[in-house]
């Protein structure tokens, strides 16, 4: 899925073009959270809240993969944790409650 259909349309067809054959679909984020039965979400973190709320209602019921990593550009060696985990993970480096 993508933001928009056209954008993943034309990523579907790159992808279908490598592997010789026509098995991806490319379609906006909503429709494609619909299609699956299985989630994977991999977003730049500074998309990650408003792809969640794209894909909401789709998303109930099923597995979702989030894979996100809050990088903080240019330097995508560091990551910026959101204010609570990041204290919780402070005071506790090896357990984290989502």
């Amino acid at each position: 899925g993508s933001r928009t259909a056209e954008k993943a349309i034309t990523a579907a067809a790159d992808l279908n073009e490598m592997l010789g054959n026509d098995t991806v679909d490319g379609m906006a984020n909503a429709n494609a959270a619909k299609a699956a039965d299985v989630l994977v979400l991999s977003v730049p973190y500074s998309a990650h809240a408003s792809t969640l709320e794209m894909i909401r209602d789709a998303a109930q019921s099923k597995i979702l993969v989030d894979v996100t990593v809050p990088l903080v550009p240019p330097k995508v060696t560091k990551v910026q944790l959101p204010p609570l985990v990041a204290q919780h993970w402070k005071h506790n480096p090896f357990w984290v409650k989502m």
